[in-house]
């Protein structure tokens, strides 16, 4: 297959994450390039471009499974002759950023939180550090979803300033994502997440049968697969609440923009090295209250009082409060707090903002290139 001298690649750690995240970007870098995909296999999701899958697990922290993981990496950009690539979660940036180093080939990295990679110790958190330090600076340039994450690779990474800004998130469709005025007869609170005990989940579980309690008009709905790293929530303590009439397990839904519209308040109540969560910025769009924790990434789409609450992580009794805060607001309020949330997303959070800045950063950078 002929390649087009602007062909761009995109990787990340999962044929999901390309799909859910990032496909009107790959949609409006194909009307005028060739696009490549890299990740695992999914064979349950299709993307309208060309995938290339990669041998590559986001948990593992084997060396053997990672040293494979590497060269499938890097005999896939290698082979497919992309001009310049796009990466976005903590193992695929470092992996990449390696690659496109001895390949020569520019490359460009979405720090999306820091995530898990942050928090390892030993000679594998040392070894990690170390090379995220160096190849980090071989980036043309860094895309940060929250200053907090950047300021950290400034001052411990040595990151140049000049090389990296922070967008707004990954934005969010405001028209597939959208507001409508009308108040639900009860209260409904969901949260949308992975399944892993830093997302909050226990904490959320805990907190609505707290309240379910003392509010019978109330319920909660669980969105998210379920997970089978070690990070996971146990499958039996979603099972127990499935229980209760108050509460609904949804599983994994494409149409998250759907079960948007059946509920008032959107929850994450997330400890985990987050970027700017896509769920509170879907949340905001469709003009939801929201309720999330106090910490980087999170409390960037919440105006205490003004479209949500912030409460502190892991503290199921102020996650509690904050519910009956929801509960008890007037339909006046609530209509009032779910308007700025929208309000919210389509100052700070559209995504075609973050795409033309992908889209003018790749121009500036192979334009630099051609003149070499």
């Amino acid at each position: 297959m002929a390649v087009k001298k602007r062909a761009t690649g995109f990787i990340a750690n999962s044929k999901w994450y390309l799909k859910n995240f990032r496909s009107n970007t790959i949609m409006e870098f194909s009307k005028n390039r060739d696009v490549v995909c890299f990740s695992p296999e999914d064979s349950s999701i299709a993307l309208q471009v060309r995938h290339i899958p990669i041998d590559l697990n986001a948990y593992s922290v084997n060396f053997y499974r990672e040293a494979r993981s590497f060269l499938s990496v890097f005999n896939s950009i290698r082979k497919s002759k992309v001009k310049i690539v796009f990466s976005f979660n903590p193992k695929t940036n470092l992996y990449a950023l390696i690659s496109c180093y001895f390949l020569s080939t520019p490359i460009v990295i979405n720090i999306s939180g820091l995530g898990s990679a942050s928090k390892l110790t030993g000679i594998t958190g040392v070894v990690y550090k170390i090379l995220f330090r160096f190849f980090l600076n071989k980036a043309e340039y860094v895309f940060f979803q929250n200053n907090i994450d950047r300021d950290i690779c400034l001052t411990q990474f040595l990151l140049s300033t000049d090389r990296s800004e922070v967008l707004p998130g990954s934005g969010v469709d405001l028209e597939k994502f959208s507001f409508s005025s009308e108040i639900n007869s009860s209260r409904t609170f969901l949260m949308a997440a992975r399944l892993i005990n830093e997302k909050g989940v226990v904490e959320y579980l805990n907190a609505s049968e707290l309240v379910s309690k003392i509010y019978s008009n109330v319920g909660f709905k669980l969105a998210g697969v379920l997970d089978y790293s070690d990070r996971a929530v146990p499958h039996n303590i979603i099972s127990h609440y499935e229980a209760f009439s108050w509460f609904e397990y949804l599983g994994m839904r494409a149409d998250i923009d759907q079960v948007l519209k059946e509920v008032d308040c959107v929850v994450l109540p997330s400890y985990y090295p987050e970027g700017t969560p896509r769920s509170l910025l879907e949340a905001a769009a469709s003009g939801k209250v929201i309720i999330t924790t106090d910490t980087p990434g999170c409390r960037d789409v919440v105006i205490e009082g003004v479209n949500g609450f912030l409460v502190p992580p892991r503290d199921t009794e102020a996650l509690k409060e904050a519910m009956e805060k929801v509960i008890n607001l007037s339909d006046e309020k609530l209509a009032e707090m779910q308007a700025n949330s929208r309000k919210l997303a389509e100052e700070k959070y559209d995504e075609q903002y973050v795409i033309q800045r992908y889209l003018d950063v790749a121009e500036e950078i192979l334009a630099k290139k051609s003149k070499k």
